[in-house]
């Protein structure tokens, strides 16, 4: 007889299982010490633990509903060897164990199988030979397999527990990288660039000596991404990436601040600002010899270069935001100077930053504080009769009086500005509209030409944001002439041609603005549903006296007749100008000889007396339909 088959015995064996179970929150090391005790104490030939695969914590296992198994996890002694086809059989045994005993006996080939199921957490099997457990001893070991559930659920839950929050670290070190970092590139953006830079702005002054920053704009980098699509352009800007790492030190940082722009932070290079100059230069000489080398990207072979703005810090009390925006000044410098070059940030570009710093930050005013307005030029056809007109946005500073589009349409498009100036232009045409209609002084196809910018264009809501601008006021969208250039409708021309046509089905018209001016081929206008086409002023200014301006309006008009598209001539000064336009074929116009751009109350004492007299008749002192501010 075995000596744990008295009472004592098995008082004795309960406590030495309860305690080999002991308070380890592990899975493993707790199982395989109750297995090594289990062994020892009971005399057991093996001694293997089953985990379930799947199934709810406190719930009874039912494979046939739940399709889950009791997967092999420990067995020992570690010599013993472990039957797959064991855990088939254990499967099966499973559903014969009553929830009353919690347990089974499995006989076969002298051995005998007691299997233990620990409700929700898996099954224990102790072999032994020749002879089972006695009925005491089964119902002495009941109580120590719930503890051992019990401890056994306990673990589970704490690496469960312990995943969760490795899982939420994991995730929360992740959201973090994605906020100072490039998706693209992985490069650090702009958020960590203008810490990172701040940090060596403090050191610089505290070590007396001196850093540098680079802005690069890469030469020519949309035309690649338009022509050869977004995939290559993306690949292009990764490749970039990697070879602008590869040419700094350790301690230098590559960031990408969107788009074609990256920047390069060259911390504690000299303790003179003519040293600092120097190793800027060798750097940059480093980085276009990097960048020269042709890249095959997805069998296109291309080449890059980049245009550099150079900064030496500190510079003054100046920030870290204030740096990158003289560098990035300084590299436009660049860039007009010629592609691949690099210019110094200079007092004179701080005078214009300052200035163009100025100008944003009263821009942001003038948008909160209705110093826009709407001014509107006349658009005549063949026989001088109003057909439509262009609304141009204006800015009446409250002390330096009218600015000049050109001083701020640049610095909104810069800025990101525009996308709020576009949206307010776009409400109040459509509010002017409805105002005149309502008046009932609006001629039959009557349109308005509203500029967008090409951002505007390409924001993923922007049809919709159209249309809640439409609802909203409640215009006539039949009224309405969306100008777009015609570079942004070469640019992924599908998804351009979708939303004109999506707009063009509500009753809108597009024309495209400066024609001639950009990258598009003639070929491009048989893929895009514009409806009209606008002769830059530039080709309409010499036609009188530049035989190739003469040729190329005669081109356009030609090509444009041939496709159904109307064609306007922009910029239209004098009478020699219109008669040669007029001679070529061209229908419509618009330019201080027909009337200057003039306020909304102007505009509308034209319109009236446009109903009253139809046919206009041109005076020789000043232009067709101008009326003067009163």
């Amino acid at each position: 007889m075995k000596w744990f088959c008295n009472p004592l015995g098995l008082k004795s064996l309960q406590y030495d299982l309860g305690m080999s179970i002991g308070m380890e929150l592990r899975l493993k090391p707790m199982i395989e010490h109750f297995l090594k005790t289990a062994l020892q104490s009971l005399d057991l030939t093996g001694a293997h633990f089953y985990l379930w695969k799947t199934g709810e914590a406190g719930r009874f296992y039912d494979p046939a509903c739940l399709g889950g198994y009791a997967s092999h996890f420990l067995s020992l002694p570690e010599t013993i060897e472990y039957r797959p086809h064991q855990s088939a059989k254990i499967n099966l045994t499973i559903n014969q164990i009553e929830s009353k005993s919690g347990m089974v006996v499995v006989h076969e080939n002298n051995l005998f199988s007691h299997i233990f199921l620990l409700d929700g957490v898996g099954v224990i099997v102790l072999e032994s030979k020749n002879h089972p457990f006695e009925q005491k001893l089964c119902v002495a070991l009941g109580p120590i397999m719930k503890r051992l559930r019990t401890s056994c659920l306990a673990s589970l839950q704490h690496e469960q527990s312990l995943v969760e929050i490795n899982a939420r670290k994991e995730a929360e070190s992740t959201i973090k990288h994605l906020a100072y970092h490039d998706t693209l590139t992985d490069l650090p953006n702009r958020r960590l660039i203008l810490e990172k830079l701040e940090d060596a702005i403090e050191s610089a002054k505290k070590g007396n000596y001196f850093g540098a920053m680079l802005f690069l704009d890469l030469d020519h980098f949309k035309t690649i991404n338009d022509s050869l699509g977004h995939l290559v352009g993306d690949a292009l800007l990764k490749a970039i990436a990697i070879r602008l790492t590869s040419s700094l030190r350790e301690e230098d940082t590559v960031a990408r601040l969107g788009g074609d722009e990256f920047v390069v932070l060259l911390p504690q290079v000299a303790t003179d600002k003519e040293g600092a100059a120097d190793y800027a230069r060798l750097v940059i000489e480093k980085i276009n010899h990097s960048l020269a080398t042709p890249y095959n990207i997805k069998g296109n072979v291309l080449h890059s270069s980049a245009s550099t703005g150079i900064v030496i810090f500190p510079e003054g009390d100046s920030t870290s935001l204030d740096v990158l925006k003289y560098a990035d000044t300084a590299m436009y410098q660049a860039k007009a100077a010629g592609r691949g070059t690099a210019d110094f940030f200079s007092s004179s570009m701080r005078i214009a930053a300052n200035k163009r710093l100025q100008v944003e930050k009263e821009l942001r005013l003038a948008l909160d504080t209705d110093q826009l307005s709407l001014h509107f030029q006349p658009q005549y056809n063949i026989d001088r009769n109003i057909i439509g007109a262009e609304a141009l946005v204006r800015w009446y500073h409250p002390e330096r009086g009218f600015i000049m589009p050109g001083d701020f349409i640049s610095i909104a498009e810069e800025t990101g500005l525009i996308l709020a100036m576009d949206e307010w232009v776009l409400f109040n045409a459509c509010e002017q509209i409805v105002e005149w209609k309502d008046k009932g002084l609006l001629p039959s196809g009557f349109r308005l030409a509203i500029n967008l910018s090409s951002r505007q264009f390409m924001m993923k809501n922007f049809v919709q944001n159209i249309k809640q601008i439409i609802d909203a006021t409640g215009v006539d969208a039949n009224f309405l002439e969306l100008e777009l250039t015609e570079r942004l409708l070469i640019s992924n021309i599908e998804e351009t041609s979708d939303k004109i046509k999506e707009l063009q089905g509500m009753g809108i018209q597009f024309s495209i603005d400066d024609f001639g001016t950009g990258y598009s081929a003639l070929s491009y206008l048989k893929r895009l549903p514009v409806d009209r086409l606008k002769i830059d002023q530039s080709f309409v200014r010499d036609i009188t006296t530049d035989p190739s301006d003469a040729a190329i309006v005669d081109t356009i008009i030609v090509i444009a007749l041939h496709l159904g598209i109307d064609v306007i001539a922009e910029g239209v000064e004098t009478e020699d100008q219109y008669n040669i336009l007029l001679n070529k074929g061209c229908t419509s116009y618009q330019g201080y000889y027909f009337g200057y751009p003039m306020i909304s109350k102007s505009f509308e004492k034209l319109l009236f007396k446009t109903k009253e007299d139809p046919l206009p008749i041109m005076h020789s002192d000043r232009p067709l339909g101008t009326v003067y501010y009163h």
